[in-house]
């Protein structure tokens, strides 16, 4: 599968060893890659870059297929492992004061949320700051 090479490819790249399991594997088969071999190469990429697991099963695939798209739930494996049942509170006064203190290092400022700077980002965009 092209998958694999693109996979083994990224893994060198982020030192990280992803493999897709078998329902990984079937959910890949049976999407649609419309920017074909660009898509497919992009999406292994992401796979690499956002997967906490040895192993990219099939809704870890399905998830982030979809937000490829939508751009959602692209740390949401992430933040679930860290926080399961556990919902951060960010209001638009915290993240102000958050940047502020931080003298507008988005880094920093993700840093000291415990979130990725994608997540800060789309917390930024909901808020409209």
């Amino acid at each position: 599968m092209l998958a694999d090479f693109f996979l083994e490819d990224y893994n060198k790249k982020f030192g990280k060893n992803i493999k897709l399991s078998q329902d990984g594997r079937e959910a890949m088969e049976q999407l649609e890659w419309d920017g074909n071999i660009r898509q497919l190469r992009n999406f292994c990429e992401r796979i690499c870059a956002v997967c906490p697991k040895a192993e990219a099963d099939k809704q870890f695939i399905y998830d982030n297929y979809k937000s490829s798209y939508f751009f959602e739930q692209l740390d949401f494996y992430q933040e679930k492992e860290e926080s399961i049942g556990k919902k951060k509170e960010i209001t638009r006064e915290g993240l102000e004061e958050l940047l502020k203190k931080h003298k507008g290092n988005k880094s920093k400022a993700a840093s000291e949320l415990g979130v990725s700077r994608t997540t800060l980002w789309k917390y930024l965009k909901e808020m409209n700051l």
